[in-house]
């Protein structure tokens, strides 16, 4: 069974479990990827609640107390990151965002070029996760 249980702890406090049990299948790029952004998590904030899954065969997230805030793959055909921009101030123009057509979802997608790239995210992504982190 793959999901996401939801409930309230003693203390009234949302408590949130991912059930998703797909194999993780990582290369190591996605690696890199994936502790980059841990990285910068961890320079201003605990990311011990910070795990990668793979809730999709498509791609792999990154998510925070179960839930996720960012998705990526990144192979020799596709390299993309997709953030949730929930909360998130980013102009419906900003060019990194150029792929992602629709701006009314929730999530969206850039292009990568290569792993070097990653730094212009930075921002984007620990506010999303601090967002998801504390909002959800």
């Amino acid at each position: 069974m793959g999901g996401i249980e939801l409930g309230i702890n003693q203390d009234g406090v949302l408590h949130v479990t991912s059930q998703f049990h797909k194999e993780l299948n990582i290369n190591s790029d996605e690696r890199t990827l994936a502790d980059h952004f841990i990285s910068v998590i961890s320079q201003h904030d605990d990311a011990s609640a910070v795990s990668v899954e793979r809730r999709s065969s498509n791609y792999l997230s990154i998510c925070v107390n179960g839930f996720d805030f960012l998705r990526f793959k990144f192979t020799d055909r596709a390299r993309w990151i997709s953030i949730d921009v929930t909360g998130l101030d980013i102009p419906e123009d900003d060019a990194r965002f150029v792929v992602q057509t629709n701006k009314n979802q929730r999530f969206w997608k850039a292009t990568i070029k290569d792993l070097e790239s990653l730094d212009q995210f930075d921002t984007d992504v620990y506010n999303s996760y601090r967002y998801a982190k504390e909002v959800m």
